[in-house]
């Protein structure tokens, strides 16, 4: 069986070129037209990568025309370019700090060498080796974050897809090259331009998986632009607690709870004291700034399970399963005091804040009712503000007390 070499670098040359400009118009598409600020790192470099292995393909190809010297050391300087960028962009994209200090070195020994082989001491062998490997090198750094990621169980689908088709085209470059080197003669390009037998595997291997590899890329993209638009969907933009739909969502799931397994819970509702006059005195942002640094306060205090969502304004939420009366009256206390206590620099200013906690314990299983909570701590808040403010209040919701508030 026989294959023309040239014709599979051909078809990988077209995919890579139109990959690249598929992924950049992606990129400059979402960014100009979208009504959500949601950043995808890694994707420029993706498009930039597939287009110096569509321009180091087309290099190799016309080496007739060019030459062995410009071809090889240009073709193979665009392939290890590419490949530096198909890392370069899975780093950041998966959250890591690339290790930039190696590319300029990779890419210029490569260059040096791939020249002294092609015109001081003329050897395919030793030019094929040293391409390869470099790009082997970069790959298996690919493989690594991949696999580091695939460790802590952050992997979606598009990932692991991905881990699959680095690990294809590293195992077939790989066995390519062990391949040649077991053949006990010396290589040259006419078995590289008619390959057979095992060589041909790997060759139609490392070209579909380097073709399906963009697709890849495309489903981990939308993977996570999936993810971060739930995230902004259900998050607070300003402090990144969860914003009213998915506390309201939680309390219901835990009425249910209560309900089917008798598992009491807390609600807390917390409101800074006078927020008002620091908008008004001081501008919008100092008071975001306030907000900022209350959240930042209360989030160390909170239990693992707790839920802290943010309800509107200056109110926010916490939802404290598997709580008794007692320990939510403490819970909001140390909430409470820590707020009372922290000082917010914003520019030459001090700012102090107060909070007012009304809090509802809910243990009895015939309260089924979401408005029901709400209207309990929202009572107890009202109570602490009309008590003086900086005070936490507690209601226990039973059900005769649930039927009162339901009727009124």
């Amino acid at each position: 069986m026989s294959l023309d070499f040239a014709s599979i670098l051909f078809v990988t040359m077209l995919s890579s070129l139109g990959f690249s400009f598929l992924i950049g118009a992606f990129r400059f598409f979402s960014r100009r037209f979208s009504t959500v600020s949601v950043q995808v790192a890694g994707v420029w470099q993706w498009a930039g990568a597939f287009l110096a292995i569509a321009f180091g393909i087309a290099f190799l190809l016309l080496r007739p025309q060019l030459g062995v010297l410009a071809s090889s050391v240009a073709g193979n300087g665009l392939l290890l370019l590419g490949t530096l960028l198909l890392y370069d962009g899975l780093a950041g994209f998966l959250g890591f700090k690339p290790v930039r200090v190696w590319y300029a070195p990779l890419l210029i020994a490569q260059s040096l060498g791939l020249a002294y082989y092609a015109s001081v001491d003329p050897s395919f062998t030793f030019r094929y080796l040293l391409a390869n490997g470099l790009i082997l090198l970069v790959q298996f750094a690919s493989i690594k974050l991949l696999w580091a990621v695939r460790k802590a169980g952050a992997m979606g689908f598009g990932e692991r897809l991905l881990l699959g088709m680095t690990v294809a085209v590293f195992l077939a470059r790989l066995g390519l090259m062990i391949d040649f080197l077991l053949a006990g003669e010396p290589l040259s390009e006419v078995v590289m331009i008619t390959p057979d037998g095992p060589r041909l595997v790997f060759l139609l291997v490392q070209a579909v998986s380097v073709t399906i590899m963009p697709v890849c890329l495309v489903l981990a993209v939308e993977n996570r632009l999936i993810r971060e638009l739930e995230h902004v969907a259900s998050h607070d933009s300003l402090t990144g607690v969860w914003v009213r739909r998915i506390m309201l969502d939680a309390v219901k799931r835990q009425l249910a709870a209560l309900q089917r397994y008798g598992t009491q819970f807390g609600l807390l509702i917390i409101d800074l004291d006078r927020f008002k006059p620091i908008n008004d005195q001081h501008g919008h942002l100092a008071g975001d700034a306030v907000l900022i640094a209350v959240v930042n306060s209360i989030r160390p205090i909170l239990r693992t399970e707790s839920l802290f969502g943010r309800l509107g304004g200056e109110e926010f939420a916490v939802l404290l399963p598997n709580c008794n009366a007692a320990d939510l009256h403490n819970m909001a206390e140390r909430i409470r005091a820590s707020v009372e206590t922290l000082s917010v620099r914003y520019e030459d200013l001090e700012l102090q804040v107060t909070v007012s906690i009304g809090g509802c314990q809910v243990s009895d299983p015939e309260v089924d009712k979401v408005a029901t909570a709400l209207t309990v701590a929202d009572r107890a808040l009202y109570r602490a503000k009309e008590s003086g403010r900086n005070r936490v209040e507690i209601d226990t919701l039973v059900s005769k007390q649930a039927a009162v508030l339901l009727a009124s």
